[in-house]
């Protein structure tokens, strides 16, 4: 009876490590932009945003009160670059209600790569298709686009160097769009507006 005793415990004390958050980024010219979700069925209090550079300690430098449901909520934090920062370390920390926390695991960012892979957009005249500036290469792109709460709203595929993307079917806001090459597996991301 001890033996189960201890094993109800252990698997109590490891479940509070399954509660940490998957985080994602977004890195633009002038900011990183920070997406994660909440674990539904967990009474969470708020999240802390810690951000490192290379060879220093995590800082907290944002605090996010949470939406507790009984669905999962989706986060979104823009963190500011300086210009001088090169490679940037995040992860989220976690506070439940119970008195108990977890962290995301460690996000690294290499900002010198990231903005190579920033995705040109532009619209034509009327709007309805997006023009953009990819790398010509062989075989075709996957695009993905979503809108700012991170939902997938659309994917359509190219033909082989075609870099048009029809967008009749977005109304007006801010949307966020993935250009995947699967040949070479590079990803390409910008954000537009129509």
């Amino acid at each position: 009876m001890r033996k189960i005793y201890t094993f109800i415990i252990l698997f109590v004390a490891l479940s509070t490590f399954t509660k940490a958050q998957e985080i994602q980024a977004i890195v633009s010219t002038s900011h990183v932009q920070l997406r994660w979700t909440s674990t539904a069925g967990y009474a969470i209090d708020h999240y802390e945003i810690e951000r490192r550079n290379r060879g220093e300690e995590f800082k907290t430098i944002a605090l996010i009160l949470a939406e507790n449901g009984s669905e999962s909520a989706a986060y979104l934090y823009k963190d500011k670059l300086t210009g001088g920062d090169q490679h940037l370390y995040y992860r989220v920390h976690c506070f439940f209600a119970d008195g108990t926390e977890s962290y995301s695991d460690i996000l690294s960012l290499n900002l010198a790569e990231a903005k190579d892979d920033l995705l040109k957009i532009s619209t034509d005249v009327a709007g309805c298709r997006l023009l953009l500036d990819l790398p010509t290469q062989k075989g075709s792109y996957l695009f993905r686009i979503y809108n700012m709460n991170g939902q997938l709203l659309e994917t359509q595929r190219s033909t082989g160097g075609s870099n048009v993307v029809e967008a009749d079917k977005l109304v007006s806001g801010k949307y966020f769009m993935e250009a995947y090459h699967p040949v070479t597996g590079k990803r390409f991301y910008g954000t537009f507006s129509l």
